[in-house]
Parts: C-alpha cells; structure tokens; sequence
C-alpha cells in the first residue's frame, strides 16, 4: 500500500500523522499523509486501503467532531467507536463521501444529493408566485405592510379611500348588508361604484347584481398618517375577510386597487393553504403527490419498487409534487420544470434570474418582499450548480433520480453538496472515486 502526492498549486503543507493504526487487517502501521494536497492510497486489494482511509482516519475525523458538539446537538447522532489507532496528529474535520449511499432511495435525486433542493423549495415558496390549479390565474397575497408603505409612497396630499368590500356582483336588494353597516356605526357605502350617506341610500333592483363596500375611512397621505393608516386597514381586512380596497384620487377620478391578505382564488372562490417550503417537498405529506406519494412512478411489484422502474404517475407525470406545490411558478416555471432541466440549462437560467433579482423594475421577482427572498437564495443555488459542473455532472438533469444514477455519479454529487457548502480547512475522503 502506498500514499500518492498530488501535485498542486504552492500551498502551506501541513501534515497528518497516523501513528500505530490497528483497524481490521492493518498492523501497526504508520503514516504520514500532507494535507492541503489530493493524495491517493493505492494497493492491491485487501491491502487496507479501505482500513486505513475509512474506518480509521475517516471514522476519527469524525468521531471527534461530533464529541465537540454539545449534548443536546449530538443527540440522535449515531456515533462510531474509536478505532484501533495509538494516535492521530492533525486531523481537521472530516467529510466520508462513500459510493452506494441514497441507491435505495427512490425518492432521491440529484438535486436532493447535491443539497440544491431545500434551496429550490425555499425560493419557490418565497420568491415564487401561486397560480389557481382550476384557472391558473396568478393569487397574490400581500401583507399589511406591504399595504400600508404603498398608501404612505404615494404623493403628499393625495385622497385615498380605504373600503372593505362585502357583496360582489350579487343579485339581492342586499337590505340586510345595509341594516349591518348602519348597526356597525359606519356612514358611508359604495354602491355600484358610488358613494352614499347611510342615511339616503339607494333601493336596488333585486333582480341585478350589486356591488357594495363600506368606506372605512377617508385620509390624506401626509407624515404621521401610518397609526391611523395601520388601524383602518386592520378594520377593512377584518371586515371584508382578508380584502379591501385603496381607492386613490387622481385628477377627476379613482383607482381602486384590490388587496387580499388571504391565499385564495376569488374568481374561482376558491382557498388554499400558504405555500411553504416544505409545501415543495415530496417527503412531506403537505406537498408529495397523493397519487404516487411522491415517487413519480408508479410500481406493481416489490422488484419494479427495487429497481425504481414502474409506470410514470398520472396525475403528477412524474413531477412527484402536489397540484399547490406545482402552481408556485417563477416566470412559466414551476419547482418540477426547473428541476427537468439539465446542470447547464439550470446555471444559464439562474444566472438571469440572479441579474434579475437586482432590479427594481423586474418582471420576475415583482413584490420587494420576494426579491430580496431570491437576492439571498439565488447565489447560493448559483454556487452549488457551479459546482456539480465543475466535477462533471453538467450533462445530468436535476430530477434524475438517485437509484439510476452509477456509483462515481453519485459520488460526485455527495462531493458537490460538501463543496457548495463552503466548508474550509476540511478533509474530504473519497472511497474508490
């Protein structure tokens, strides 16, 4: 057996000291190893190359990191016994990147070994914009500051009109919404876009749709208006279910914008649950398939579910997420059509949206709220696909999935999610790469 330098780039050279190794068919050996260089243990087989790489300086690297955790953290950690070694000198922590880690888990895929999907479902989740799944109409949510600073950005002086909308295109006389705003103590109404005092308000024709909304409040955009501003929102949200409306004055007219707080599709009527994260994972519940349960296939046989063949899933075509987690969409995207891609299509995409993210006026990443989301992810994503091309897997889409990936592919992988992590002064050994 024998330890092989690498050559590389002039680097401050220190060393790793194996003294008296024991472990499995090694007899007391020692060993010099420099770091900061690719070094090869070679041999022929049964040697203990594996012994000697593995189980006693990959084992103790990491053996020793963990013990450096606290209690609490270590907890849940399967930890490995010592190995049979008289002592190692300068060991950093260890990264083991094994060969047939992930083959049996059909869930897994590229994306999830190199670590980019918790990235992906973050971006999606946070940067991405819902579509109705029946009309595939985009349903923004807003949050009340992102209401209030669009009221307070407008010009000093302007008249704005908060309402609270409680009948929609409805047929009715709607006599007892009338009955509820008097009785609430409120004075005005919007009746088919106009306004009236509660106490001279207009008989409708039961026959035709109606429109009406409560006027909660009438303002003038000047300093100090955010405390009252805050409090009347509050009160149109809470009234009209999670909408109101900001009727702004310009010149002769007014232009109503629509605000809803609710995730809900109202031409659809329809409510969903908030997009999160874990909404983009098919291991969870909330967000794999209900169908394939978040396979992609379907299998008829043990030895089809062993082999990860079986017929694709035909309610999510093999995409593996739920209808919800499917309509988050970034630009005509969703998570699983980002994922079809290969590493060098994905790098080419991200790299736009990144540029994309830095502008105001981006058709992408519109809300401020979600541009930051893709300014802090976006790089990170950027990094690991750099990564996975930089070792050679940049002919691989995304979603391929783990099991029929070869061994050094998955390898390879496991390497890219280590070295997109950033981690310095680490040691990383690689079984047979």
């Amino acid at each position: 057996m024998t330890v092989d330098e690498g050559t590389t780039a002039e680097q401050p050279t220190n060393w790793l000291r194996v003294r008296g190794a024991r472990t499995n068919l090694l007899q007391g050996i020692d060993v010099e190893i420099p770091l900061h260089r690719l070094c090869v243990v070679t041999g022929v087989s049964g040697c203990g190359k594996s012994s000697l790489a593995i189980d006693t300086i990959g084992v103790e690297g990491q053996r020793r990191y963990l013990e450096a955790l606290s209690l609490g953290r270590r907890r849940g950690i399967a930890g490995s016994p010592r190995p049979q070694v008289q002592s190692i000198d300068g060991l950093p922590p260890t990264v083991m990147v094994s060969q047939g880690a992930d083959r049996r888990n059909l869930r897994g895929s590229l994306a999830t070994l190199a670590d980019l999907w918790p990235l992906v479902q973050v971006l999606f989740a946070r940067a991405g914009v819902l579509h109705c799944p029946s009309c595939q109409q985009p349903v923004v949510v807003h949050t009340r500051r992102e209401i209030v600073e669009s009221v307070l950005h407008l010009p000093e002086r302007t008249k704005v009109q908060i309402l609270a909308p409680l009948v929609t295109s409805e047929v009715g006389d709607h006599s007892d919404v009338f009955e509820r705003v008097v009785r609430e103590g409120y004075v005005r109404v919007r009746v088919d876009g106009t306004v009236a005092d509660v106490t001279n308000l207009p008989v409708l024709d039961p026959a035709q749709p109606h429109t009406l909304e409560v006027v909660i409040d009438r303002i003038i955009v000047k300093d100090g208006l955010r405390p009252r501003l805050e409090e009347s929102l509050e009160t149109a949200l809470g009234l009209g279910k999670g909408l109101c409306i900001s009727s702004i004055e310009e010149k002769d007219n007014w232009r109503d914008q629509l605000w809803q707080t609710q995730c809900a599709c109202l031409p659809c009527g329809r409510s969903f649950t908030p997009v999160e994260p874990r909404t983009l994972s098919w291991h969870s519940p909330a967000g794999a398939c209900a169908t394939c349960r978040g396979f992609g296939h379907l299998y008829e046989t043990p030895r089809e579910r062993r082999r990860g063949q079986g017929q694709v899933c035909p309610a999510c075509q093999g995409a593996r997420l739920s209808p919800l987690a499917r309509a988050a969409r970034i630009g005509a995207l969703n998570a699983a059509d980002w994922a079809k891609l290969t590493v060098v299509e994905a790098l080419k995409l991200t790299a736009d949206w990144t540029g994309q993210a830095l502008r105001d006026d981006s058709d992408l990443f519109v809300a401020s709220d979600s541009r930051i989301v893709a300014q802090r992810v976006l790089p990170e994503i950027l990094r690991r696909l750099e990564c996975l091309e930089s070792i050679g897997l940049d002919y691989l889409t995304l979603d391929r999935s783990s099991p029929s990936l070869s061994n050094g592919e998955r390898q390879r992988a496991r390497l890219a999610a280590a070295l997109g992590a950033q981690a310095r002064g680490m040691l990383f050994v690689l079984d047979e790469p």
